[in-house]
């Protein structure tokens, strides 16, 4: 028998007929149906023990579906002058949307999206609140019936900047025209904003706070220029973060919100600005700006024993709260700050530390006479002429006229006599080409007469020529001449205020050191008086002074100074290419405030009105408030 044989007889004598194969597969299954439920049933007490599947965190998953969370913005400081006025400050603005999806329903499948039928009356209340016109708001509106059945449907749209920046009051009367009209669609995004209430108003100073998105979705303000740039850190605070419970449809539960980080509120800012001086010179800059046209102007009012800047303004400027510019074109717009970012040859301003200098080193006799007009130097290399040489010719002067006067030549004449490094020193002494530690990050140092490139340059720096400076450096020296002898640092914030501990932090007045002596202070201003009093005076006209507070003794020095051009470094030529300028301290004898004003390249200069118009009445107003 063949072995094919043999396991075929095994087969049929082990076979169990159909009956019995059946049976036996029913056992099999009914067993391995056992194994199975076994397994998955021990599966699933894993997943919800562990709560995890591939990696996935369950609970994580779930939450998503039905807890929600949401950033608490931090309240951003508020920035006040020195007596608590409010300069910058938050406040919440709205931005519009109409929602166009026929998925977005209420209860009972009501709708909640702008219809078509009602596109009409939806662009009529948008063009009644916001000046969008009704065929633009109608665009906005049809933008998923102009596409075609290939394209993805929106779910909302915006209208645009003028469907930003929206008031309380403007949201609310939308609202109120929605409802008793019956209408659904329209809806409103909370945007935090800042406002500054004053308008322009030390614009540049201040600076301003833009809305910027953040990478998580929420919107936060963010500094731009001045103390909101600077101590942006400080004032923005520190958002916080809540979670709240959904229910099946998704709608936050009420009562299930939970904080779960706090937010913190920015620190306020008071700064030193009054701001009554502040409003009052900011009318007097448009009067000027808008009469004479300068490229630039720029004014400054310190406190001079304590550096407390009490008013600081320029053109051209901004408005904050509006965007309203003071130049016709953005694109003339000079975005820069004034008083730290710009650098100039600063002219007859500087002749006060020249004259410091001289006497300093005991080179100054103001009795000693010398011939003005105009001196050859390094071999007749170099020529300098007086301001008005080619009109009226040579004087015979005495060192007093020739501050008075201003005689470029007559401080060459000083800078010879101290030698080609005296006046370096102390112009390094009072800290000019060195930052004045601001806090501001754009701030420009400046530069000091380079000497070892040309010593021609030694010469012009004593007439505020051939080096740069900025306006608060100039502050700074001038601090010295009207502190007897002591610099101070320019000061612009009084204090900082925590208000989530309530603490505060008190700026004091920060002496910087003594670049001269009280004696010599006392002598500059001395002469610095006969600028408006005496014959060879440059703040004269027909005998009377151009500079005059209340019938007070005042000191003061002029300036005209040549402007170097950006592009070939040589100096313009034109009638009117001048930085005309002036600072002036009263009272004389101790004084108790410090103004700086310069006015570069104006269409037209009247040197009895331009400048005096700002001066002469913010000095009277500054007495008057003390």
């Amino acid at each position: 028998m063949s072995k094919l044989q043999q396991f075929q007889r095994k087969m049929n004598k082990n076979s169990l007929g159909n009956k019995g194969n059946r049976k036996k597969v029913g056992i099999l299954f009914f067993t391995l149906t056992i194994v199975v439920l076994v397994l998955f049933f021990f599966r699933l007490a894993w997943i919800v023990g562990v709560g995890e599947i591939q990696g996935t965190n369950l609970q994580a998953k779930t939450d998503a579906i039905y807890q929600g969370s949401r950033i608490i913005p931090a309240r951003r400081g508020t920035i006040y002058d020195r007596y608590g006025n409010p300069i910058a400050q938050d406040a919440t603005s709205y931005s519009l949307y109409a929602v166009l999806s026929k998925g977005f329903v209420g209860v009972g499948n009501t709708p909640l999206f702008a219809q078509p039928s009602e596109f009409t009356k939806l662009a009529d209340i948008i063009h009644k609140h916001l000046d969008i016109p009704v065929e633009d708001a109608l665009k906005q509106l049809n933008t998923n019936e102009r596409k075609s059945e290939n394209e993805t449907a929106v779910f909302q749209v915006q209208f645009g900047t003028k469907g930003n920046n929206i008031s309380i009051s403007t949201k609310n009367a939308i609202e109120a025209d929605m409802k008793a009209a019956e209408l659904h669609g329209l809806y409103f995004n909370e945007t935090p904003s800042r406002i500054y209430p004053n308008g322009e108003f030390a614009s540049f100073f201040i600076g301003r706070a833009i809305p910027r998105n953040n990478d998580d979705g929420s919107i936060s303000l963010v500094g731009e220029e001045g103390i909101e740039q600077a101590w942006n850190d400080i004032l923005r605070g520190t958002d916080g973060q809540s979670t709240f419970k959904r229910d099946a449809n998704g709608n936050p539960t009420p009562g299930s919100e939970k904080i779960v980080k706090p937010a913190v509120d920015g620190q306020d800012i008071y700064t030193t600005i009054d701001q009554r001086l502040q409003t009052f010179l900011e009318t007097k800059m448009d009067e000027v700006n808008n009469l004479y046209q300068p490229e630039t102007m720029q004014a400054t009012l310190m406190d001079a024993k304590t550096g407390e800047i009490l008013a600081i303004s320029q053109r051209p400027s901004f408005n904050p709260d509006t965007g309203a510019l003071t130049v016709d074109k953005p694109e003339d717009m000079n975005w820069r700050n004034q008083a730290y970012e710009d650098s100039f040859e600063p002219g007859s301003t500087m002749k006060m530390v020249t004259i410091a200098a001289a006497i300093e080193q005991n080179k100054y006799d103001q009795n000693a006479t010398y011939q003005a007009g105009t001196i050859s130097l390094f071999n007749g290399d170099t020529t300098i002429n007086d301001w008005d040489y080619s009109k009226t010719g040579a004087h015979t002067l005495n060192f007093r006229q020739a501050f008075t006067w201003s005689s470029n030549v007559g401080m060459v004449r000083l800078w010879q006599m101290m030698g080609e490094a005296g006046l370096q020193k102390y112009m390094q002494s009072f800290l000019f080409g060195q930052s004045t530690n601001s806090g501001f990050i754009t701030e420009n140092r400046g530069r000091l007469a380079n000497l070892a490139e040309s010593p021609v340059n030694g010469a012009m720096s004593a007439f505020g020529q051939a080096m740069t400076t900025t306006n608060f450096q100039m502050m700074r020296a001038y601090s010295a001449f009207g502190n007897k002898g002591v610099m101070l640092q320019p000061q612009f914030i009084s204090k900082i205020v925590d208000t989530s501990n309530n603490t505060a932090r008190l700026a004091q007045p920060e002496v910087l050191g003594q670049p001269i002596k009280a004696s010599t202070a006392s002598e500059v201003l001395d002469v610095m008086r006969g600028v408006t009093t005496e014959e060879w005076g440059t703040a004269r006209s027909h005998g009377e002074p151009l500079y005059y507070v209340n019938g007070m003794n005042i000191a003061s020095k002029t300036g005209t100074a040549q402007i170097a051009d950006d592009n070939t470094g040589k100096y313009l030529t034109g009638e009117l290419d001048y930085l005309n300028s002036v600072v002036v301290m009263a009272p004389a004898e101790d004084p108790q405030f410090i103004l700086y004003v310069t006015v570069k390249r104006p269409q037209h200069f009247d040197s009895q009105k331009t400048i005096p118009s700002i001066v002469n009445p913010l000095l009277a107003r500054a007495f008057e408030t003390q």
